[in-house]
């Protein structure tokens, strides 16, 4: 499928469901494997910086989840991560937003809550991971993330 993509559905505590949506480029007989592989990392590590409930997932197909409702009350489509991105052949820059960010894992220094999610360990490295080794910018090149940060 050329100019494929992938998404997640998330599920608040209001039970509104909004999205987040990336390119992965083109998927063929001999790539499916490996970006089902891929898809299913991404959502692990989508699920593990956030707290709703995952409700959908599609790559040209819908894939339906169970009726979840989140029992955090601070599960809201409003609060995301921003995930800003680079192109790593053209260098254009770009945003892709994941709603119902888990704020917990953000540290608090001198009182105040740090804005950008840890990508060097943790379930910040696990979702920056996942995203190099899957999504692919506008121009189906490899994408590098630069930034992951709570945003409303």
């Amino acid at each position: 499928m050329p100019g494929s993509y992938y998404s997640l559905g998330l599920r608040d505590s209001s039970n509104e469901v909004s999205s987040t949506k990336w390119n992965v480029g083109d998927l063929t007989v001999l790539t499916l494997g490996a970006a089902l592989t891929q898809m299913g990392a991404l959502e692990t590590a989508t699920d593990n910086v956030t707290i709703g409930a995952i409700a959908s997932s599609a790559f040209g197909d819908s894939d339906s989840r169970a009726y979840v409702r989140p029992s955090d009350a601070q599960a809201q489509r409003g609060i995301k991560w921003t995930v800003s991105w680079e192109d790593a052949v053209t260098f254009s820059k770009g945003t892709n937003t994941i709603p119902t960010a888990n704020l917990d894992l953000l540290p608090m220094v001198g009182g105040v809550r740090v804005e950008d999610l840890d990508l060097s360990a943790g379930a910040g490295a696990a979702l920056k991971a996942a995203i190099e080794a899957l999504c692919k910018s506008p121009a189906g090149n490899a994408l590098t993330v630069l930034r992951v940060y709570f945003s409303d």
